[in-house]
Protein backbone atom coordinates (compact mmCIF):
# COMPACT_ATOMS: atom_id res chain seq x y z
CA UNK A 1 0.00 0.00 0.00
CA UNK A 2 3.00 2.29 0.10
CA UNK A 3 2.58 3.22 -3.55
CA UNK A 4 -1.15 3.94 -3.36
CA UNK A 5 -2.69 7.19 -2.21
CA UNK A 6 -4.94 7.12 0.88
CA UNK A 7 -7.92 7.92 -1.35
CA UNK A 8 -7.15 4.92 -3.60
CA UNK A 9 -6.93 2.62 -0.58
CA UNK A 10 -10.27 3.90 0.75
CA UNK A 11 -11.81 3.46 -2.71
CA UNK A 12 -10.64 -0.16 -2.90
CA UNK A 13 -12.07 -0.77 0.59
CA UNK A 14 -15.42 0.68 -0.49
CA UNK A 15 -15.47 -1.47 -3.62
CA UNK A 16 -14.70 -4.57 -1.56
CA UNK A 17 -17.52 -3.83 0.91
CA UNK A 18 -19.94 -3.27 -1.97
CA UNK A 19 -18.87 -6.55 -3.55
CA UNK A 20 -19.36 -8.47 -0.30
CA UNK A 21 -22.78 -7.00 0.55
CA UNK A 22 -24.18 -6.50 -2.96
CA UNK A 23 -26.24 -9.68 -3.05
CA UNK A 24 -27.92 -9.04 0.32
CA UNK A 25 -28.74 -5.46 -0.71
CA UNK A 26 -30.35 -6.68 -3.93
CA UNK A 27 -32.37 -9.33 -2.06
CA UNK A 28 -33.65 -6.77 0.45
CA UNK A 29 -34.17 -4.15 -2.29
CA UNK A 30 -32.26 -1.66 -0.20
CA UNK A 31 -29.52 0.90 -0.46
CA UNK A 32 -25.99 0.42 0.78
CA UNK A 33 -23.43 3.06 1.63
CA UNK A 34 -20.07 1.64 2.69
CA UNK A 35 -18.66 3.39 5.74
CA UNK A 36 -14.94 3.17 5.00
CA UNK A 37 -12.39 5.18 6.93
CA UNK A 38 -8.78 4.99 7.96
CA UNK A 39 -7.51 4.59 11.51
CA UNK A 40 -6.57 8.26 11.53
CA UNK A 41 -10.07 9.39 10.56
CA UNK A 42 -9.82 9.91 6.79
CA UNK A 43 -13.28 9.20 5.36
CA UNK A 44 -14.15 7.76 1.97
CA UNK A 45 -16.22 10.23 -0.06
CA UNK A 46 -19.42 8.17 0.25
CA UNK A 47 -19.02 7.96 4.02
CA UNK A 48 -18.47 11.73 4.13
CA UNK A 49 -21.72 12.32 2.20
CA UNK A 50 -23.56 9.89 4.46
CA UNK A 51 -22.37 11.63 7.64
CA UNK A 52 -23.35 15.02 6.24
CA UNK A 53 -26.83 13.73 5.48
CA UNK A 54 -27.16 12.21 8.95
CA UNK A 55 -25.98 15.50 10.47
CA UNK A 56 -28.53 17.47 8.46
CA UNK A 57 -31.37 15.15 9.47
CA UNK A 58 -30.36 15.16 13.14
CA UNK A 59 -29.92 18.94 13.16
CA UNK A 60 -33.49 19.27 11.91
CA UNK A 61 -34.82 16.69 14.38
CA UNK A 62 -32.94 18.10 17.38
CA UNK A 63 -33.52 21.71 16.30
CA UNK A 64 -29.79 22.45 16.60
CA UNK A 65 -27.43 24.20 14.18
CA UNK A 66 -25.98 21.97 11.46
CA UNK A 67 -22.42 22.89 12.42
CA UNK A 68 -22.97 21.88 16.05
CA UNK A 69 -24.58 18.58 15.06
CA UNK A 70 -21.83 17.84 12.55
CA UNK A 71 -19.20 18.52 15.20
CA UNK A 72 -20.99 16.19 17.62
CA UNK A 73 -21.10 13.38 15.04
CA UNK A 74 -17.44 13.84 14.12
CA UNK A 75 -16.44 13.77 17.80
CA UNK A 76 -18.40 10.56 18.38
CA UNK A 77 -16.82 9.04 15.29
CA UNK A 78 -13.35 10.05 16.46
CA UNK A 79 -13.90 8.34 19.82
CA UNK A 80 -15.20 5.22 18.06
CA UNK A 81 -12.05 5.14 15.90
CA UNK A 82 -9.85 5.52 18.96
CA UNK A 83 -11.69 2.73 20.80
CA UNK A 84 -11.54 0.39 17.79
CA UNK A 85 -7.86 1.09 17.15
CA UNK A 86 -7.00 0.58 20.80
CA UNK A 87 -8.93 -2.68 20.89
CA UNK A 88 -7.11 -3.92 17.79
CA UNK A 89 -3.70 -3.00 19.19
CA UNK A 90 -4.16 -3.99 22.82
CA UNK A 91 -6.96 -6.51 22.79
CA UNK A 92 -9.78 -6.66 25.27
CA UNK A 93 -8.94 -5.87 28.88
CA UNK A 94 -11.82 -7.98 30.16
CA UNK A 95 -11.38 -11.72 30.02
CA UNK A 96 -14.37 -13.63 28.73
CA UNK A 97 -16.23 -15.49 31.45
CA UNK A 98 -19.25 -17.62 31.21
CA UNK A 99 -22.12 -15.94 33.01
CA UNK A 100 -23.22 -19.22 34.59
CA UNK A 101 -20.24 -19.77 36.86
CA UNK A 102 -19.14 -23.00 35.25
CA UNK A 103 -15.60 -23.92 34.40
CA UNK A 104 -15.92 -27.22 32.57
CA UNK A 105 -19.46 -26.90 31.13
CA UNK A 106 -20.90 -29.63 33.38
CA UNK A 107 -23.88 -27.56 34.65
CA UNK A 108 -24.92 -26.94 31.04
CA UNK A 109 -26.76 -30.27 30.93
CA UNK A 110 -28.97 -29.27 33.84
CA UNK A 111 -30.03 -26.10 31.99
CA UNK A 112 -30.91 -27.87 28.77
Amino acid sequence: HHTHSPEAILESGAKEKKRVYEQAVVEWRGNFTPIVLSVDGLLHREAEHFLKRIAANLAHKWEKPYSQTCGYIRARLAYAIIRATSLCLRGSRVKWRSGLGMDDGAPLYSIL
